[in-house]
């Protein structure tokens, strides 16, 4: 099982598919928990421990993972087949059913909650040419050693050319 949500998660990094790295570990565990009861259904009742160990008179419950030692007993090869055969199911219909609501919800959310320094929203909120006076009215509180660093950084960034001493104009975006 494990094998089955690495190759998952590996080929949701290829496709760069964030719904399908979600969903992967929600099918794992669903599948997980339907081999469960596959296992006790099929016959498959708990040993004793060798070292007298266990939960309630000596026995410990099956793993699909095989366990703590050899302690535990395996899988059967038809269980851990039912466990892949369900998670492969249950992701399917999960990213059918839920995966472009996932993505949209996620774009929102993440343009939504974006951070925007104090300078982001000044070089937004100033007009296409702008000079000194109107960065200092608009931010009466900075230092005017650090409005000149902002300008530093958006000329340094190509976001604006000096037009004259302290005017600059907004470059235009491609």
């Amino acid at each position: 099982m494990l094998t089955w949500v690495n190759q998952k998660a590996d080929e949701a990094r290829e496709k760069q598919d964030r719904a399908m790295d979600t969903f992967r570990k929600r099918a794992a565990v669903i599948g997980f928990r339907c081999a469960v009861v596959f296992q006790l259904l099929e016959g498959a009742s708990p040993k004793p421990s060798p070292k007298g160990e266990g939960l309630q008179n000596g026995t410990e419950l099956p793993s699909l993972q095989g366990g703590a030692g050899g302690r535990l007993h395996h899988e059967s090869k038809a269980s851990l087949d039912f466990a892949i055969l369900i998670a492969d199911y249950a992701l399917k219909y999960q990213l059918e059913l839920f995966g472009e609501q996932l993505l949209q919800v996620q774009t929102v959310v993440a343009s939504e909650t974006g951070y925007k320094s104090r300078n982001k929203r000044l070089f937004d909120d100033l007009p296409d040419e702008f000079d000194f006076n109107m960065m200092q009215q608009m931010r009466p509180d900075a230092r005017s050693s650090a409005l000149r660093e902002a300008v530093y950084d958006w000329r340094r960034k190509k976001l604006v050319v000096c037009v004259e001493k302290n005017k600059w104009r907004k470059a235009v975006e491609n």
